[in-house]
């Protein structure tokens, strides 16, 4: 048995939402991604299968960089990482998730707005040559 119900008979006294059980939470279903990013600002959004597959193709050679207070981690490949004057830095793309509750999870169209706007910070412009390319300061 169906514990919520909608009632839309086009009478607005009584159409609505019915609980039997008034303690079911009702939830904002909103979509829920887990983003790639990359250091020269693409960016593509994941499904969590994805997003699995890909940390599972890194074999443990993955790096973390926490931002946000924490809230926040990014996931990076270590083997791509490189020092330039006792700093590490890292060039390429990177899976962002959020840390929940020591969990990791997807996250929100806004959150990921966020997210871009804090790894602002974390950027730097290196040059090699004639080759200038943004980075992403990991220590």
């Amino acid at each position: 048995m169906n514990d919520v119900k909608i009632n839309i008979t086009l009478d607005p006294l009584k159409d609505g939402l019915v609980m039997q059980d008034h303690g079911k939470k009702v939830l904002l279903e909103r979509d829920l991604h887990y983003p790639i990013i990359g250091t020269d600002g693409q960016m593509r959004l994941l499904k969590p299968r994805e997003s699995v597959d890909i940390l599972c193709k890194l074999n443990g050679d993955f790096g973390s960089l926490s931002i946000g207070g924490g809230k926040y981690l990014v996931l990076y490949n270590a083997t791509k990482s490189f020092l330039v004057e006792g700093s590490k830095y890292f060039v390429g793309s990177f899976v962002v998730m959020k840390n929940e509750h020591q969990k990791l999870t997807p996250l929100t169209d806004e959150e990921i707005c966020h997210v871009q706007d804090i790894l602002e910070n974390h950027m730097a412009v290196l040059r090699a040559g004639e080759l200038t390319f943004s980075a992403l300061e990991i220590d």
